[in-house]
């Protein structure tokens, strides 16, 4: 629920004051795509989406590596066993 007000803020926020700068059409396109990457960064960070979820996409080792580097992917906090 977060993540989704925090995009369609974004978006709205972004479609007004780029509309007057470059035009509706592209200022739409840029609304959303900016919507888009607030959300998985949201996504990320309140561990909506975790590296498992990650790993079990095609390169998905790739891309963890990347987001752990970035700092943007929570790290599971380890059990041991006793």
């Amino acid at each position: 629920l977060v993540a989704s007000a925090l995009m369609g803020v974004t978006a709205y926020v972004a479609q007004t004051l780029l509309a007057s700068l470059i035009g509706d059409v592209v200022a739409t396109m840029a609304a959303v795509g900016l919507g888009a990457a607030v959300y998985g960064v949201v996504i990320l960070l309140i561990g909506g989406i975790d590296a498992t979820d990650i790993s079990s996409l095609p390169k998905g080792y790739l891309l963890v590596r990347l987001l752990k580097k970035l700092h943007l992917l929570r790290t599971a906090s380890t059990v041991e066993e006793e």
